[in-house]
Protein backbone atom coordinates (compact mmCIF):
# COMPACT_ATOMS: atom_id res chain seq x y z
CA UNK A 1 0.00 0.00 0.00
CA UNK A 2 1.38 3.63 -0.76
CA UNK A 3 2.69 5.82 1.95
CA UNK A 4 -0.54 7.80 3.54
CA UNK A 5 -2.74 5.28 1.96
CA UNK A 6 -4.69 2.98 4.80
CA UNK A 7 -7.15 -0.27 3.86
CA UNK A 8 -10.30 -0.46 6.11
CA UNK A 9 -8.85 -2.26 9.08
CA UNK A 10 -6.59 1.33 9.41
CA UNK A 11 -8.89 3.61 9.23
CA UNK A 12 -10.82 1.57 11.78
CA UNK A 13 -8.01 2.23 14.11
CA UNK A 14 -7.53 5.47 13.53
CA UNK A 15 -10.93 6.42 13.91
CA UNK A 16 -11.19 5.26 17.17
CA UNK A 17 -8.92 8.45 18.59
CA UNK A 18 -11.44 10.64 18.07
CA UNK A 19 -14.30 10.67 19.95
CA UNK A 20 -17.30 13.15 19.96
CA UNK A 21 -19.35 14.82 22.53
CA UNK A 22 -21.02 11.91 24.90
CA UNK A 23 -18.50 9.63 23.33
CA UNK A 24 -15.41 11.10 24.42
CA UNK A 25 -12.11 8.83 24.18
CA UNK A 26 -11.38 7.27 27.64
CA UNK A 27 -7.60 8.35 29.47
CA UNK A 28 -5.42 6.08 28.15
CA UNK A 29 -7.20 5.45 25.01
CA UNK A 30 -5.21 5.35 21.96
CA UNK A 31 -3.84 9.00 19.87
CA UNK A 32 -3.55 9.74 16.37
CA UNK A 33 0.13 9.56 15.37
CA UNK A 34 1.99 12.77 13.72
CA UNK A 35 3.12 11.51 10.43
CA UNK A 36 6.92 13.15 11.25
CA UNK A 37 7.12 11.31 14.62
CA UNK A 38 9.59 8.25 14.74
CA UNK A 39 7.96 4.53 14.56
CA UNK A 40 8.25 3.53 18.49
CA UNK A 41 8.09 7.23 19.55
CA UNK A 42 5.66 8.32 18.20
CA UNK A 43 3.91 11.63 19.69
CA UNK A 44 0.55 12.96 18.85
CA UNK A 45 -0.10 14.94 15.53
CA UNK A 46 -0.93 18.69 16.06
CA UNK A 47 -4.08 18.70 13.51
CA UNK A 48 -5.82 15.88 15.81
CA UNK A 49 -5.00 17.70 18.44
CA UNK A 50 -6.43 21.37 17.02
CA UNK A 51 -9.68 18.99 15.55
CA UNK A 52 -9.86 16.45 17.74
CA UNK A 53 -8.04 16.18 21.03
CA UNK A 54 -10.83 18.14 23.07
CA UNK A 55 -13.48 14.67 22.59
CA UNK A 56 -10.07 12.22 24.36
CA UNK A 57 -9.69 12.74 27.92
CA UNK A 58 -6.10 11.50 27.50
CA UNK A 59 -5.21 15.03 26.20
CA UNK A 60 -8.35 17.10 26.63
CA UNK A 61 -6.44 20.43 26.42
CA UNK A 62 -7.05 23.30 28.79
CA UNK A 63 -8.44 26.42 28.13
CA UNK A 64 -5.59 28.38 27.77
CA UNK A 65 -3.81 24.92 25.16
CA UNK A 66 -3.27 25.94 21.61
CA UNK A 67 -2.16 24.06 19.17
CA UNK A 68 0.64 25.91 17.33
CA UNK A 69 2.20 25.73 13.04
CA UNK A 70 -0.22 26.32 9.88
CA UNK A 71 -2.74 23.96 9.72
CA UNK A 72 -3.79 24.89 5.33
CA UNK A 73 -6.14 20.78 5.20
CA UNK A 74 -7.77 20.90 8.71
CA UNK A 75 -11.19 19.20 8.79
CA UNK A 76 -14.26 19.22 11.26
CA UNK A 77 -14.49 15.60 12.30
CA UNK A 78 -12.38 12.09 11.43
CA UNK A 79 -15.47 11.35 9.49
CA UNK A 80 -14.50 12.77 6.57
CA UNK A 81 -11.76 10.92 6.25
CA UNK A 82 -12.94 7.31 7.41
CA UNK A 83 -13.11 6.07 3.73
CA UNK A 84 -10.20 4.80 2.27
CA UNK A 85 -9.33 6.69 -1.40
Amino acid sequence: MAPGRFGRERFDALAATSGGPGREVEVGGAMFACHKSPEGAEEACAGWLAVAGVEHLGVRPGPTSRATGTFQCLVASFDPLSMPA
